[in-house]
């Protein structure tokens, strides 16, 4: 597993990529390892592609509950309705303001919910310095 993680990163992060889509990029880095399988294993001799279809064919079924991934941040919203999470701002409205807010973050998102977990509103998550979603 290590010299896959080591194979990867030199051949498909070497040069350091610079994109500004992350599901762009991890569209195109997709198909970049799929057309990488189409190669014969340095030991095997067999394709990648083939070894993996038999490690596939061996794998118990994915649980029917996608496993949710995000993390969640008790906040309070300023005066404004704006909560900070990650040392970024994220409007809500000015109904919540002084209200304590639940924030759940994902690699992609920054979902607002009230006290009890109803959903307020979404964000693009916000990544660099000084930086502010307003919807």
């Amino acid at each position: 597993m290590e010299n896959k993680v080591g194979y990867s990163r030199r051949n498909f992060f070497v040069p350091v990529p610079e994109f500004r889509n992350l599901d762009e990029f991890n569209k195109d880095l997709l198909e970049e390892a799929e057309q990488d399988m189409q190669r014969k294993h340095y030991k095997k001799g067999s394709f990648i592609a083939d070894l993996f279809a038999e490690d596939q064919a061996a794998m118990h079924k994915l649980p029917e509950t996608p496993f949710e991934i995000g993390r969640y941040k008790k906040v309070k919203a300023d005066n404004y309705g704006k909560v900070r999470f990650d040392n970024k701002q994220y409007s809500t409205s000015p109904l919540f303001a002084g209200k304590q807010l639940w924030v759940k973050a994902t690699a992609q998102e920054i979902i607002v919910m009230d006290e009890d977990w109803h959903e307020v509103i979404r964000h693009r998550r916000l990544y660099g310095e000084k930086q502010e979603a307003m919807n």
